[in-house]
C-alpha cells in the first residue's frame, strides 16, 4: 500500500502471510528393532510480516525516514511413533525499528558532500513448546521453553564526498562508523572511481570494507 498525501510525505505499508504445508512419510529402521520407528511427519510453517515506512523530504536531497518491521515465524511439526505422537511448536517474533537521516550539500561546482545517521533497535523473542500423547490421544508430557528476549541497538554514521573535476571522471570516497551493542565498534572505508572515456564505454573500480 502506498499513500502520499502531499509531495513531501510518503507512507508505505506492506502486509504478508505465507503458509507452507508439507507431508512426509518416512521409514527408519533401527538396529535390534524390526518395526519402523517413524512413519509420519506432517509439518506446517506460517510466516506473517508487517512493514511500515514513513519518509518526509525537506527538499530533493534532505530527508528523514522511519521504518518499523514486525515478523512472526511459526513452525508446527508432529511426529508419529509407535508409542504415540510428539508435537513441537516454535514461535519466533522479530521486531525492528529504524530511524535514518540523510542530507546532501553542494560545495562548489564539482564537489557534493553527503552525510547520514541511522539508529536501529531490534527485539527477538522465541517460544518452544513440545507435547507428547499416547496412541489413544491421552497426554503424556508437556514442556514449554521461552528463550529470554534479545534486545540490540545499532548506531551508524556515514560521510561521503563525491568529486567530479571533469565530466568523464567521478571519484567517491566515503567512511561509515557503526556501533553495535553486541559486536562493538567498526569503521568501514569506501572508495570508487568511475571513468567515461567514450560514450559506449564506462569503467568502474571500487574498494570497500564491511
Amino acid at each position: 500500500l502506498h499513500w502520499q498525501p502531499w509531495d513531501r510525505l510518503r507512507v508505505n505499508v506492506v502486509l504478508g502471510h505465507a503458509v507452507d504445508r508439507r507431508q512426509r512419510r518416512l521409514a527408519e529402521t533401527f538396529p535390534m528393532m524390526p518395526l519402523s520407528q517413524l512413519f509420519e511427519a506432517p509439518w506446517l510453517v506460517q510466516r506473517s510480516e508487517v512493514a511500515l515506512s514513513v519518509q518526509y523530504a525537506f527538499n530533493r536531497t534532505d530527508r528523514v525516514t522511519l521504518r518499523v518491521y514486525d515478523h512472526v515465524y511459526l513452525s508446527d511439526a508432529r511426529r508419529s511413533e509407535i508409542g504415540g505422537d510428539t508435537r513441537r511448536r516454535r514461535i519466533t517474533t522479530h521486531n525492528y525499528a529504524n530511524l535514518s537521516l540523510f542530507g546532501r550539500v553542494k560545495l562548489g561546482r564539482w564537489n557534493i558532500l553527503a552525510a547520514g545517521f541511522t539508529f536501529g533497535h531490534e527485539w527477538l523473542d522465541l517460544v518452544r513448546r513440545q507435547s507428547s500423547t499416547d496412541r489413544d490421544g491421552a497426554p503424556l508430557s508437556l514442556r514449554v521453553r521461552e528463550v529470554a528476549g534479545e534486545r540490540v541497538h545499532t548506531e551508524e554514521l556515514f560521510l561521503q564526498d563525491e568529486l567530479t573535476p571533469w565530466s568523464w571522471l567521478t571519484v567517491v570516497a566515503g567512511l561509515r562508523y557503526t556501533h553495535h551493542a553486541g559486536f562493538g565498534h567498526h569503521v568501514s572505508p569506501k572508495l570508487s572511481v568511475l571513468v567515461d572515456p567514450l560514450r559506449w564505454l564506462r569503467l568502474r573500480a571500487s574498494y570497500g570494507q564491511g
